[in-house]
């Protein structure tokens, strides 16, 4: 609860934007990672600096092709220009904008992990699937409502999701989001399988 406190007022202090977690990603990263691991202080200097590196890696080299994609969706709405074709092509800009992060990262965090301990391995992979289970609980406790339940609970959650992205949402939007609740194919718990 303390955790939550903390964040709702450094969002309302430092403005609530993605903006506001990127540039307080050192101090973020340490309480995502308290969730899972314990790490000692030779492994934190250690962290610092490979957080350090990835970060200025990230300015320099990835904001600018993420700021070239967004021109490009923005040129493509304002030319009209949104069609199967051009919806594949940015999915899979975007998917590469996560592999070159894993790619790049990977290294680092497997030089990392050759440092922890039996017991701090032990407390990852129990943590980590504590996490799984408790989204697993939710991911079946949502199958077990009413299915009038479930469609009202799934449209909140994306039309939610959606606006964290592009702002707040007209009652045309929020309906094409709904209408897309009998075509969407729950892969909730294949995700949790693929984690495992």
């Amino acid at each position: 609860m303390k955790k939550i406190i903390v964040l709702v007022c450094a969002l309302f202090l430092g403005g609530c934007t993605a903006k506001f977690a990127y540039n307080n990603v050192s101090w973020l990263v340490y309480w995502y990672l308290d969730d899972y691991i314990e790490l000692n202080n030779e492994q934190e200097d250690q962290f610092d600096v490979m957080l350090d590196n990835w970060m200025t890696w990230h300015r320099n080299e990835e904001l600018p092709r993420y700021q070239a994609q967004l021109d490009d969706i923005i040129y493509d709405i304002q030319t009209n220009n949104i069609t199967e074709q051009s919806i594949r092509s940015h999915r899979e800009r975007a998917k590469q904008h996560w592999v070159r992060a894993r790619t790049h990262l990977a290294p680092d965090l497997v030089s990392l992990g050759t440092n922890l301990s039996p017991e701090q391995i032990e407390q990852f992979f129990s943590n980590l699937e504590k996490k799984n289970k408790d989204e697993e609980e939710e991911i079946v406790e949502r199958k077990e409502l009413p299915e009038r339940e479930q469609i009202k609970k799934w449209t909140k959650r994306n039309q939610k999701g959606i606006k964290k992205w592009i702002g707040k949402l007209s009652d045309e939007q929020k309906q094409i989001i709904a209408s897309f609740h009998n075509e969407f194919e729950a892969t909730g718990l294949h995700w949790l399988a693929y984690q495992r």
